[in-house]
C-alpha cells in the first residue's frame, strides 16, 4: 500500500506522468532533435511488434507498456508544449524589437503605482514605415512619470482599445551567472516585449466586448479598489490591495523589504491561501442561507473562480482553484482522491495550458508548500508528545507546519533573494491568522460598502486596525537581530539532494511498513560496530574534505555594459574585486552577483582610474560588503573621488 491507502501502480500513476511531462518541457527547452522522439516511439513499436503474443498472455507486460507509453505521451506532450511558444515567434510583436511603431491593441491592465505608470496591452495591428501588420502577444507599456500619465492610467479599463506610438524593446537578457532571465519572466506572464511611450501619444479609440467573467471581475476589481481608496488609510489600503487583489505597485520598498526580512512576504501576493479564505467565507454563507452541503462548495468555486480573475490568474491562485474543483469532483463521484494526485493533476493540467509555468517561481513554491502541509508537516507533527494539553500541542503543530514550509520552499525563495529569514516560522504564526482576518473584514467592508456605506466603514476600521497591527508586528520581527542571512545561490546538484533528503524523510517516516523495515535494516547495521564505525568516519571525512577543501584561483569578468568589474577569487577564500562598474551596474549587476557567490568580504577592492564606468559602483560595494582595504591610484584626490573614499 501507498501513502494514500491505494495501490502502489495508482498512487504513482499521477507523479510519473507529471515527471514525465517535466522531462518534455526540458527536452523542449534544450531543442532535443525531433528525431530522438521518432526513435523513442519506434523503439516502443518494435517492442510491441516483436512481443504481441506475450503480451497477450501477460498482464503485468501489458500493463508495462500502457505504462511507458503514457509517459512518452506526456512526455511528448511537454516537447510540443514548448514548439507551440516557439513557433509564435512568426507573428509576435517582438519582430519589431527595436522600431518605433504605431501600436493597436487591447488594454488587460493598468497601474498607477511605482515610478512610473504602467499598462499591459495585448497587440493585435502594428503600423511601421507605413505597413499595417497583424501582431500577437502583450506589451507592458512604460509611461512617461507625470501627472498626465497617472490620470491617463485611473482611466484606462480592461478591453479599452487604444493607439499609441511607443518604442519596442526586448526585456534584457541575464549578462551574469545566475541573473534572472527577465525575457522568460515576462513570457511566462504572456509579455512579449516592453515599450515606452507618452502620455499624450496614447489616445482611446473604442472597446472591446467583454464577456460575462469579465464584466463581473471588472466590476469586483473596481469596486474592491474604489471601497479601499475611501475608507482605508495609504499605508493600511497598499497592504490590503497587494493582499486582496496582488496589486503591489503602490507599496513602498521598505515594507517590502520588512516582509521579506520576516519571512511572510507571501502576504503580499493573492495566493491560494486566499483562494481558500473566499471558498470559506462563501460556503459558510451559502450554508447560512440555505444551501444543501452538495451546492454551496459549487457556488464557492464559481465565486472562487471570479475572484481568480480579479486577482490576475496568478499560478498558486489558479492551482488553488483547481485543486478545489479536483476536490469537488471527487466527492461527488463518491471517492477519496488523495492529496497527492490532486496536485499532480492540477500541475499536469497547469503545465499543459502554460508550458513556462515550469521555470515560474511562484508556480514551483506553490507546489512546494502544498506538498510540505500534505506530507513533511505530518512528519513533523509525530515530534509533538501526546500527554501535552490539547492548547499547546495545536501551537506546536502549526508552528511545526510553518518550519515544514519554509524548509520546502526557502531553496527556490534563497535563489531568488539570496537571503532566509530564521524568523519565518514564528512570524506566520503571527501574521497570517492577523492577515486573514484583515482580508475577510476588508473583503466583505468593500463588498457592502456600495449597499450600506457605514456597515462597509465600520468592517473596514476594524480591518485597518488589523493591517496596522500586522505591519507594526512584522516590522518589529524583521528589525530582530538575524531575522535573515544571507547565503549563497544553491547548485543543481544541492538542490536535488536537499529535496531527495525531505522526500526520503517523509517516504519513510509516513509509511509504517516502510518504517519498520528501515528500523530493521539500522538495527543489523548497528550489529557490527566495525562497520558502523568505518561507515560514519568515511562520510566524516568527506564532509570536511568538501568543507574544507580550498577553492581553486578564479577570476571572473562581470558583464557590466560600459567599463569593468573583475573578480579575483584566490584560495581560503580572499576576494579581490578589481573595479566595479558604474554605479547603477554596482547595485544591480556587481553586488548581487557577489551574493549570489556567497560572498561576505571584500578584502581588496582596487580602483584603476576615477572614471565613472570604473569607480562608479564602489560606493554600493562598500555598503554592501565589509571591505579590508581600497587600493585607489597615487595622487587620487578631488571631488571625484570624495564619493568613493
Amino acid at each position: 500500500m501507498s501513502l494514500d491507502g491505494c495501490a502502489p501502480w495508482r498512487f504513482w500513476a499521477a507523479p510519473t506522468f507529471v515527471g514525465a511531462l517535466a522531462v518534455g518541457l526540458l527536452c523542449g527547452y534544450w531543442e532535443t532533435p525531433v528525431g530522438v522522439w521518432a526513435c523513442a516511439w519506434g523503439l516502443w513499436s518494435a517492442v510491441l511488434f516483436a512481443n504481441r503474443l506475450a503480451f497477450r498472455l501477460s498482464p503485468r507486460r501489458r500493463a508495462a507498456m500502457i505504462w511507458v507509453a503514457a509517459m512518452m505521451c506526456a512526455a511528448t506532450l511537454g516537447a510540443a508544449g514548448i514548439n507551440r511558444i516557439d513557433s509564435l515567434a512568426q507573428v509576435s510583436v517582438a519582430r519589431f524589437a527595436g522600431r518605433d511603431i504605431m501600436l493597436t491593441g487591447a488594454v488587460i491592465s493598468a497601474r498607477t503605482g511605482g515610478r512610473s505608470p504602467e499598462v499591459v496591452v495585448a497587440a493585435s495591428l502594428v503600423g511601421v514605415d507605413g505597413t499595417i501588420n497583424q501582431a500577437s502577444g502583450r506589451i507592458r507599456i512604460f509611461l512617461e512619470a507625470g501627472d498626465a500619465s497617472q490620470r491617463l492610467a485611473q482611466c484606462l479599463r480592461h478591453g479599452d482599445i487604444i493607439e499609441s506610438r511607443v518604442q519596442l524593446k526586448l526585456a534584457s537578457r541575464p549578462m551574469n551567472p545566475g541573473e534572472p532571465d527577465l525575457r522568460a519572466v515576462f513570457l511566462q506572464q504572456g509579455i512579449h516585449a516592453l515599450a515606452d511611450a507618452r502620455a499624450e501619444s496614447v489616445r482611446i479609440v473604442g472597446g472591446r466586448r467583454l464577456n460575462p467573467i469579465e464584466r463581473i471581475a471588472q466590476l469586483a476589481h473596481d469596486g474592491i479598489t474604489a471601497a479601499a481608496r475611501a475608507t482605508l488609510a495609504p499605508e493600511q489600503r497598499q497592504v490590503f490591495l497587494a493582499m486582496a487583489l496582488g496589486d503591489s505597485g503602490e507599496l513602498d520598498s521598505d515594507t517590502l523589504g520588512d516582509f521579506r526580512r520576516a519571512g511572510v512576504s507571501h502576504l503580499l501576493a493573492a495566493s491560494g491561501l486566499h483562494v481558500s479564505l473566499v471558498a470559506g467565507i462563501v460556503i459558510q454563507a451559502a450554508a447560512a442561507a440555505g444551501l444543501s452541503s452538495r451546492r454551496s462548495p459549487m457556488v464557492a468555486f464559481l465565486v472562487a473562480g471570479i475572484y481568480a480573475v480579479v486577482a490576475g490568474l496568478r499560478p498558486s491562485i489558479v492551482r488553488a482553484w483547481l485543486m478545489f474543483g479536483l476536490s469537488i469532483v471527487s466527492q461527488a463521484c463518491g471517492r477519496c482522491a488523495g492529496a497527492l494526485r490532486i496536485v499532480c493533476v492540477s500541475a499536469s493540467v497547469q503545465l499543459m495550458l502554460g508550458p513556462l509555468l515550469l521555470w515560474n517561481s511562484g508556480f514551483q513554491m506553490s507546489y512546494l508548500a502544498i506538498l510540505a502541509l500534505s506530507y513533511l508537516a505530518p512528519c513533523l507533527a509525530r515530534v509533538v508528545p501526546s500527554r501535552w494539553p490539547i492548547p499547546a500541542a495545536r501551537v506546536l503543530r502549526t508552528l511545526l507546519a510553518s518550519v515544514a514550509v519554509t524548509a520546502a520552499v526557502f531553496p527556490v525563495a534563497g535563489n531568488m533573494t539570496c537571503e532566509v529569514s530564521l524568523v519565518g516560522p514564528i512570524a506566520n504564526l503571527i501574521a497570517v491568522p492577523m492577515g486573514l482576518v484583515a482580508m475577510a473584514a476588508g473583503l466583505c467592508g468593500c463588498v457592502v460598502w456600495r449597499l450600506w456605506p457605514w456597515l462597509g466603514c465600520a468592517a473596514n476600521a476594524g480591518a485597518g486596525a488589523v493591517l496596522t497591527a500586522l505591519i507594526r508586528s512584522v516590522r518589529a520581527m524583521s528589525a530582530l537581530p538575524f531575522a535573515s542571512v544571507p547565503i549563497r545561490m544553491l547548485q543543481p546538484l544541492e538542490l536535488v539532494a536537499y529535496y531527495g533528503v525531505l522526500a526520503s524523510v517523509c517516504a519513510v517516516a509516513l509509511d509504517p511498513f516502510r518504517a519498520f523495515r528501515f528500523a530493521r535494516a539500522a538495527g543489523r547495521f548497528a550489529r557490527h560496530p566495525a562497520a558502523a564505525l568505518c561507515t560514519a568516519a568515511l562520510a566524516l571525512i568527506l564532509i570536511l574534505g568538501f568543507a574544507f577543501l580550498p577553492a581553486p584561483l578564479e577570476v571572473v569578468v562581470m558583464s557590466v555594459g560600459q567599463g569593468d568589474a573583475i573578480l579575483v577569487s584566490v584560495p581560503r577564500e580572499v576576494n579581490i574585486l578589481i573595479d566595479a562598474g558604474t554605479a547603477k551596474a554596482g547595485e544591480k549587476h556587481v553586488v548581487p552577483y557577489l551574493r549570489r557567490r556567497g560572498v561576505k568580504r571584500i578584502d581588496l577592492l582596487v580602483i584603476t582610474h576615477e572614471h565613472a564606468d570604473h569607480a562608479g559602483g564602489a560606493d554600493a560595494v562598500a555598503r554592501a560588503f565589509t571591505t579590508g582595504c581600497i587600493v585607489v591610484p597615487d595622487g587620487a584626490a578631488g571631488p571625484k573621488w570624495e564619493g568613493i573614499l
